[in-house]
């Protein structure tokens, strides 16, 4: 079948193909150290307050006082990427703070993390209101985009290691 193609040239195009193959392969699971957050339900604040750590250096702090819906949920941001798909734009991103709260998905398959700026990228704006899912991997809750529940988030906020 291959009569015509020198076995050296076959050989080396093999080769390639398998160094490709095996480069993207180990590219995507090799992305973060952990395997996928599965979104996680019924959580409760003090299930998801603390710190976490993103892509490039973003940072949250999610912090709750009191009890219930008269309870205080705030946030501090560094470095915390405010334009979508999180992980694209590095310039993008401001230092701030504002307030949290968690929800169920519609039909209970998951968490949502709400977040609200107090002040957005530029002075007096508002930033926008955004979303991530809440999710659990080896017993620890971490932070995601859920962009395509499909597929592995491309940015996972895990929590901060003392």
């Amino acid at each position: 079948m291959f009569g015509s193609v020198p076995r050296v040239l076959l050989s080396s195009l093999v080769l390639i193909s398998v160094t490709l193959v095996l480069l993207f392969v180990g590219h995507v699971s090799l992305g973060s150290s952990r395997a996928c957050p599965r979104p996680a339900s019924g959580l409760r604040d003090s299930d998801v307050v603390g710190e976490y750590v993103g892509p490039d250096g973003a940072r949250i702090a999610l912090t709750a006082s009191g009890s219930g819906s008269s309870g205080d949920r705030s946030f501090t941001a560094e470095k915390w990427p405010y334009e979508r798909p999180l992980v694209y734009d590095r310039k993008a991103r401001i230092n701030g703070s504002g307030h949290w709260r968690i929800q169920d998905y519609v039909g209970g398959k998951g968490t949502a993390l709400r977040l609200t700026f107090d002040e957005g990228p530029e002075r007096g704006h508002r930033a926008d209101l955004l979303q991530l899912a809440v999710g659990r991997e080896g017993g620890e809750v971490m932070l995601y985009e859920d962009i395509d529940p499909g597929s592995c988030p491309s940015a996972v906020f895990e929590p901060a290691k003392s």
